[in-house]
């Protein structure tokens, strides 16, 4: 039994603590397995100094995920050959690991500056950055996987290293509202990832985190994109009126007044608002001024999350708007543009899309192309495999099918789950 310098120099390469290293090493496992861990320093001490030399599988995979390479780098003793035969929940844990996108997705921000047991370290702006950077993989990976609760538990994980950082380092004004913001823009991450996985209780939890870090934070993007999330959650939520009232806050911040793109983004959630709320008129304006904003945007460089948002996602959100206020087959019009310039990467955005063109042609009386469509949708979704807001449209597509149409292939989708 000998000490495991390759697992004590990681350690302090990427600057932890025995406490913060159990921290993460549990954040990781609530991300793999759904169940937090109870990792202690106890069982890291114990690992450092060789007692333990090789933890089981749960804890191998969440080691991996957190340091982003493999169990036996980090000094870990391999099975015996005698070892037994994996059973189907090694399989099944080391599938989920393997589908939580990588290891840089699932695992705990890691410290970015390492200091001596009970010191505080220098923070600078560059650790602000680089944490930044692991939120937009975050953003990047939810257009693919939709909001998943592996990448709502990162996104938590991410918010809380920024809170950690201020907190324990020593950093100027600047940096400290740039931790803040990164604070901010994490806890959004989570918030949205709730939202698309229909879990309104978390997401509202995560919002109200997100609005008092950017408050703290002083800075107008981040404010923005609060009231942007606000304005999504209370139109799910049927708030119509909240909807509203959140889209016209992200006209007001200085991000909006800066940036035409976030004008424009402004403007389409204050155009859905007032569809839902039948005032067709300005629903239209709103539009034409999103478009008018958009075609005034210059090109440059723009958080993460908002890669989602042009032409195809106006066009998309106008379909929406148009089937709220009973106009089909300008819906169905609205949508095909969409799809035209919507980009293969965004596979959520483009199933939930075909949903609502499958609505607009159902409503229309062409049942086979609805179903076609919707169709069609199932298949773009298979690679989303969190986003509850689509399940919940195709089932709202299929019993409105059922309601009104008794035609063969509307028995035979009434039949058929999506999964």
């Amino acid at each position: 039994m000998g000490e495991n310098t390759s697992l004590r120099a990681r350690m302090t390469d990427r600057g932890y603590r025995q406490t913060e290293l159990a921290e993460a090493l549990n954040d990781a496992l609530l991300a793999i397995t759904g169940k937090r861990g109870t990792v202690s320093d106890r069982h890291i001490r114990n690992l450092l100094t060789g007692k333990t030399r090789r933890p089981q599988m749960r804890l191998r995979l969440a080691f991996e995920a957190v340091f982003g390479c493999p169990a036996a780098e980090l000094g870990f003793a391999a099975p015996p050959p005698t070892a037994r035969t994996p059973t189907e929940e090694d399989s099944v844990l080391r599938r989920t690991f393997c589908t939580a996108t990588t290891g840089t997705i699932i695992a705990a921000a890691a410290p970015t500056a390492a200091a001596a047991p009970g010191a505080p370290w220098t923070v600078g702006a560059s650790d602000a950055a680089r944490l930044r950077a692991k939120v937009a993989r975050l953003d990047s990976a939810d257009h693919a996987l939709g909001g998943t609760r592996q990448l709502e538990t990162a996104a938590l994980s991410y918010a809380q290293r920024a809170i950690t950082l201020v907190n324990s380092g020593s950093a100027s004004t600047r940096v400290r509202s740039m931790l803040y913001a990164v604070a901010s823009d994490a806890a959004s991450t989570a918030a949205w990832m709730a939202i698309d996985g229909r879990r309104p209780q978390q997401a509202t939890a995560h919002l109200d985190r997100a609005t008092a870090l950017a408050g703290l934070s002083n800075d107008g993007i981040v404010q923005y994109r609060v009231w942007n999330l606000r304005s999504m959650l209370s139109a799910q939520q049927d708030l119509r009126t909240d909807a509203l009232a959140s889209a016209q806050a992200m006209q007001a911040t200085t991000a909006a007044r800066r940036d035409p793109m976030c004008a424009s983004l402004a403007h389409s959630r204050a155009g859905l608002a007032h569809a839902a709320l039948g005032e067709h008129s300005r629903a239209m304006r709103a539009f034409e001024r999103a478009r008018n904003a958009l075609d005034n945007a210059p090109e440059q460089r723009r958080p993460e999350w908002m890669s989602f948002y042009g032409e195809g996602e106006i066009d998309g959100l106008m379909c929406v708007c148009a089937l709220t206020l009973g106009r089909p087959a300008e819906a169905e019009a609205y949508g095909h543009k969409a799809l035209t310039y919507l980009p293969d990467t965004l596979a959520r955005n483009r199933a939930l899309y075909h949903v609502e063109l499958a609505f607009a042609q159902l409503r229309q009386g062409y049942d086979e192309k609805a179903i076609a469509t919707a169709h069609t949708a199932e298949r773009l979704g298979g690679t989303a495999p969190g986003s509850s807001r689509l399940r919940v449209m195709l089932d709202d597509f299929s019993a409105e099918l059922g309601a009104t149409s008794d035609s063969t292939a509307a028995r035979a989708y009434g039949h058929h789950t999506y999964r």
